[in-house]
């Protein structure tokens, strides 16, 4: 488990003039990103590989699924040299309504997803 530096600079930049940390948007999956070379390997797209998706959470609630590939999060592709998935979802805000084109089966599908904040 990694997260980006980009992440950590904004929490502690919030901490420093805020005094506390600000709720960070939860899309609720497990995921690992499939590069270029496993997306050629394997005959899928480039995108977020779905782990699993947490009970409950927004992403389930929409109804992504184990094995789905996200490959673009509101219109944005979603490539490791662009920073994956935390990087989109660290620009947006808990409440925020976005797309998710979805990668399963051979099929897309799109979905709407509301954003809600992490909470332990």
């Amino acid at each position: 488990f990694a997260i980006p530096i980009n992440i950590v600079k904004d929490g502690l930049e919030q901490f420093k003039t805020t005094g506390k940390f600000v709720s960070k948007p939860f899309l609720g999956v497990t995921y690992q990103m499939i590069g270029k070379e496993t997306a050629l390997l394997n005959n899928v797209p480039q995108g977020a590989f779905v782990i699993e998706a947490v009970q409950g959470s927004p992403a389930a609630n929409a109804g992504i699924k184990p094995n789905d590939i996200i490959v673009k999060f509101d219109g944005e592709d979603l490539k490791e040299e662009n920073g994956g998935m935390a990087e989109v979802i660290s620009k947006k805000k808990v409440g925020d309504v976005v797309t998710l084109e979805i990668w399963r089966d051979g099929e897309t599908l799109t979905l709407s997803v509301t954003l809600t904040a992490f909470s332990e």
